[in-house]
């Protein structure tokens, strides 16, 4: 009977394992296009930075406003990610195998995935600006 099940389901699980793969490429992708983005934001704004720094900021400051900037752009992506999916869920539904798709794990395991990606990727563009030498940047030109 184990045989006839696993036989029966092949395709599906082979579907899933796909789905999964493909998946876990698109967040990998994300990941790495929130962290070039955001790389290419704070080095556009190291004078600003050097600035602020001079002026009296702290690191933390610096730090702080990089960091919020990002996750309030991540944070609309996600809203925009999760009314889509709300969209589309019964396009989605067959693909799910045993789950549905009010399962908070569902709902909720890509919001934390993305958002801690989104944080690492803003927070280590926005910590090497916050350790800039401030008179380095000023003098530059």
């Amino acid at each position: 009977m184990d045989q006839r099940i696993g036989s029966s389901t092949t395709t599906q699980r082979f579907r899933t394992m796909i789905f999964i793969g493909f998946a876990t490429l698109a967040s990998l992708l994300a990941a790495l296009g929130v962290y070039a983005i955001r790389s290419q934001a704070v080095a556009a704004r190291l004078r600003e930075v050097g600035i602020r720094l001079a002026l009296g900021a702290t690191n933390r400051h610096v730090l702080q406003i990089m960091i919020l900037q990002g996750l309030r752009l991540v944070g609309t992506g996600l809203m925009i990610g999760l009314l889509t999916s709300i969209g589309l869920a019964r396009y989605i539904q067959p693909w799910l195998f045993g789950a549905r798709m009010a399962d908070p794990l569902i709902i909720v395991s890509p919001f934390v995935l993305l958002g801690s990606a989104a944080l690492l990727a803003s927070w280590l563009p926005a910590h090497r600006a916050a350790h800039v030498d401030p008179l380095k940047m000023l003098r530059q030109d």
